[in-house]
């Protein structure tokens, strides 16, 4: 079935769409989350407030990562986040107050030895908080401190990151490589 594209005019206020802010501080949005009445932006580096109605845009947290916030939930207060950059080579998660205030590392994602290497987003159901692990291909929960992490299903890979997932992007090449000689 062939719908028209409805073209949404500036001023048209018949649209379904509600412009909840176009605020100069929503630079690079990107992660979201709420508490029901606040929205929470990751936005490049920084993490900001809105009310869930719109209006004023406020920065809680700046300068929280050297590029970007890739997962943000939120729970009793408390805003968590994943940053690509919080270790040298690998990604780490945050937690801060929701009115801002000091950060904490909760987990530190070094590829040696660690359960959740390469987070790329976060949830919680209030009581614990669950990561899913791009390179690992798994998913974990963890308590709100980050203490007591545990795989959830499945993996990608099976044995550690160092070994497997080395291994398994060799093979991709060498298939790669082959696949372009026939």
């Amino acid at each position: 079935v062939e719908r028209p594209l409805q073209l949404i005019v500036q001023g048209d206020t018949s649209n379904p769409i509600t412009r909840l802010s176009n605020h100069s501080l929503l630079t690079a949005p990107g992660a979201m989350t709420t508490d029901g009445a606040t929205l929470y932006i990751g936005n490049g580096n920084s993490i900001l407030a809105m009310p869930l109605e719109g209006g004023e845009v406020r920065t809680i947290h700046a300068n929280v990562s050297a590029c970007c916030v890739v997962g943000l939930a939120f729970a009793g207060g408390i805003v968590f986040w994943i940053d690509p950059y919080g270790e040298a080579v690998a990604k780490a998660i945050f937690r801060g107050s929701a009115a801002g205030g000091g950060v904490t590392k909760i987990h530190s994602g070094f590829a040696s030895g660690q359960p959740i290497v390469d987070g790329s987003d976060l949830t919680t159901d209030g009581t614990f908080l669950y990561s899913v692990d791009y390179v690992g291909g798994k998913v974990h929960r963890l308590n709100m401190d980050g203490s007591g992490i545990t795989q959830l299903g499945p993996v990608r890979y099976s044995g550690g990151f160092t070994t497997s997932h080395q291994n398994t992007i060799a093979q991709q090449e060498r298939n790669r490589a082959s696949d372009e000689q026939v």
